[in-house]
């Protein structure tokens, strides 16, 4: 039996509801099975358990709040449905093998917010690295790869051996 529609209505359910506590029997009810089949037919479809699943996306929340918010790590932990902040932390360190606050100071200058791509020519493109601000980043018109447009990065004038920049793009792996 395929229950592929029955898994995305829970998955559905999920994502409306992660800041709130889930009751797995309550989940179980609305895509209308018991709760211990439930359990098995959305490890069977995820390849994850229900509560791993949802401390998986919960952990993601809380690292992209971490980056694009200046909520604390405190008020963070509490959204994202821990008790405490020691908790939190704990488990954010097994996601991310570092503890929030590292991880806030390590990544918040690596990311270019996507605010800041909207005056860019390079559309739905990121543009990250180490000291990323100090470069210019745009199409090229002049090279071509493969004969598709390229990008060019050019670099601040006094030569830094320790910075860098790159862009790239983030797809959707659904159907890899």
């Amino acid at each position: 039996m395929d229950y592929t529609r029955d898994v995305q209505k829970a998955l559905d359910y999920i994502e409306k509801n992660l800041n709130s506590k889930i009751d797995t029997k309550e989940l179980a009810q609305i895509v209308g099975m018991s709760v211990y089949h439930f359990h098995r037919v959305f490890k069977k479809e995820t390849k994850v358990g229900i509560y791993k699943y949802i401390q998986m996306r919960r952990m993601s929340q809380a690292a992209l709040l971490l980056l694009n918010s200046d909520l604390s790590i405190l008020t963070i932990s509490l959204i994202s449905g821990f008790s405490s902040q020691e908790a939190f932390t704990r488990v954010f360190k097994r996601y991310y093998k570092m503890p929030p606050h590292q991880y806030k100071m390590q990544f918040k200058h690596f990311f270019r917010r996507q605010e800041l791509m909207n005056d860019q020519e390079i559309k739905h493109w990121m543009i990250t690295g180490e000291n990323f601000d100090k470069y210019d980043v745009s199409m090229d018109y002049d090279v071509f790869h493969s004969d598709k447009k390229s990008v060019k990065i050019q670099g601040p004038d006094k030569k830094d051996v320790s910075s860098f920049a790159t862009v790239m793009q983030q797809i959707n792996s659904k159907n890899y």
